[in-house]
């Protein structure tokens, strides 16, 4: 039986420390998150998560709605008319259009 260590080899990737960032196209709106991964919109702070902090957002706004994406990723949807943010997703009554 091998070990791991005697099967491990260097990936051929090399380490990009600075990558391109993430291009959401022309008119898209963007926002920074802050250090603790929220947005104000409006007088209101929303806290939609804590791994992409820092990091370029893109908001997409439906009626009352706003989609908050990184990158591809639906990371959180907030009801600006009912002032709350579904935790588990959208309810499967109304389902979340990705454009």
């Amino acid at each position: 039986m091998r070990t791991p260590a005697s099967l491990w080899q260097p990936s051929p990737r090399l380490y990009d420390p600075d990558p391109t960032p993430w291009n959401y196209g022309a008119g898209a709106e963007l926002r920074t998150l802050n250090s603790d991964g929220s947005l104000h919109l409006g007088k209101q702070k929303w806290y939609l998560v804590k791994a992409p902090r820092r990091e370029t957002v893109q908001l997409k706004w439906i009626d009352q709605r706003v989609l908050i994406f990184f990158c591809h990723t639906l990371i959180r949807e907030i009801n600006l008319a009912a002032a709350r943010s579904p935790t588990r997703g959208p309810s499967s009554s109304q389902p979340v259009p990705y454009l």
